[in-house]
């Protein structure tokens, strides 16, 4: 990897003034790239903490179709989310993500729709070669990849290892199906039974 990043906190910043007119908050996009068009790559991020509300994702709040995120490693990600479009990787995404690695995530956002472990909605997107692990909740379209997979999403050699609480082990929320694809990929969960655990084999 090109560098490191470890035990690091981020927190959602919430504007208040004129820009809204109705004289309450607004929100940005929020990652650290707020809107991504560019390419990122070989990066690991070590015990990161995410706290924002609509459009959140570690790399970026909101990705273009021209941007790839690719070679990225997490280890211990928590984000705590309380709107709409909240992604691992990307709170929506148009691009394309390659080598995701993702352990032991940890997406807390009980009120929101449109979450993913690797993207909160996808329009055109690719899913390649990553996988996530750990835990997610959400209200509605929370996936282990995809929340919401809009036409011609992609996933391929991908897979998740989510505890229950999600829609769909790869996509929580399919919008024309039959455009989307999905490839050599699987989905599996922990099936948790009084007080033991059973672990997919």
């Amino acid at each position: 990897f090109s560098f490191s990043i470890i035990d690091l906190e981020i927190e959602m910043i919430t504007r208040w003034g004129a820009v809204d007119q109705g004289g309450g908050t607004f929100t940005v996009p929020f990652g650290f790239f707020s809107s991504l068009s560019g390419n990122v790559s070989n990066v690991k991020f070590e015990d990161l903490l995410i706290i924002g509300n609509s459009f959140v994702g570690t790399i970026a709040g909101k990705q273009d179709n021209t941007s790839i995120i690719s070679n990225i490693i997490f280890d211990n990600l928590t984000i705590q989310a309380y709107g709409n479009r909240v992604g691992g990787v990307a709170g929506e995404a148009l691009g394309n993500f390659d080598r995701i690695g993702i352990y032991k995530i940890n997406i807390l956002a009980s009120s929101s729709i449109r979450v993913g472990g690797v993207i909160g909605s996808s329009t055109d997107s690719l899913v390649n070669e990553s996988f996530v692990t750990g835990q997610i909740s959400g209200s509605s379209q929370v996936g282990g990849l995809i929340g919401r997979a809009e036409p011609y999403s992609k996933i391929i050699n991908s897979y998740s290892l989510i505890n229950s609480g999600i829609d769909g082990g790869l996509i929580g929320y399919a919008a024309g199906s039959n455009s989307n694809e999905v490839t050599n990929s699987y989905a599996l969960s922990e099936l948790i039974c009084s007080d033991t655990v059973l672990s997919p084999i």
